[in-house]
């Protein structure tokens, strides 16, 4: 009985990040249409927001003036490279609920999956920190002169410590940890079953 009520919940996750996986990119590519429909239309990136299901991709400042310089196209790429990450994460995700579904628990190569999750996690909270990054230089640059933004960079170089402090990259370090375990505990597995 509770054999069937585990594959129950195990189903309805798989549906979950199926219609989770379909729904995504359509909502991001309306959004990110939008934004760059904003774009062309006024010729800058002002206060521009967009988020799904909670995710940033496009974070502005309505402080900060994108013109149509390469400065607006660097936060439109920073947000096809996190939405890129955050689907790859989903596609494997997928494939991981889809072996345990199938009854693939102790394999090596659900541990892959897990360690490739969470590479991509820890990506996307790199990605994610270098756009803040970008974000911040790129208002210091139009508020300050050369030498001070020089000075601001060596002031704001240990926040570059941060990320390895943020909660999704720390996730991210979890999973390629638990991969780690579930590989090698499927080699363990491997070794006791030509034993018995």
């Amino acid at each position: 009985m509770e054999k069937s009520n585990e594959t129950k919940i195990v189903k309805y996750i798989h549906y979950y990040l199926k219609g989770f996986t379909y729904l995504t990119p359509l909502m991001f590519f309306a959004g990110y249409v939008g934004i760059i429909l904003q774009f062309i239309k006024n010729g800058e990136l002002i206060g521009a927001r967009f988020s799904i299901f909670g995710v940033s991709f496009i974070r502005i400042p309505k402080e900060i003036i994108f013109g149509k310089t390469g400065d607006a196209l660097i936060v439109l790429l920073f947000a096809l490279i996190l939405f890129l990450l955050f689907m790859l994460v989903l596609y494997y995700a997928l494939k991981f609920v889809k072996n345990v579904l199938n009854e693939k628990l102790l394999v090596e190569q659900n541990g892959i999956l897990l360690k490739i999750i969470g590479q991509l996690i820890s990506g996307f909270a790199i990605i994610s920190f270098l756009n803040e990054l970008f974000l911040s230089f790129s208002a210091f640059n139009r508020i300050l002169n050369t030498w001070q933004f020089i000075k601001s960079l060596l002031v704001l170089f240990p926040t570059l410590l941060l990320v390895l402090l943020q909660p999704v990259f720390v996730l991210g370090v979890f999973f390629i940890l638990l991969g780690e375990i579930l590989i090698r505990a499927s080699i363990v597995k491997q070794e006791n079953d030509l034993t018995v």
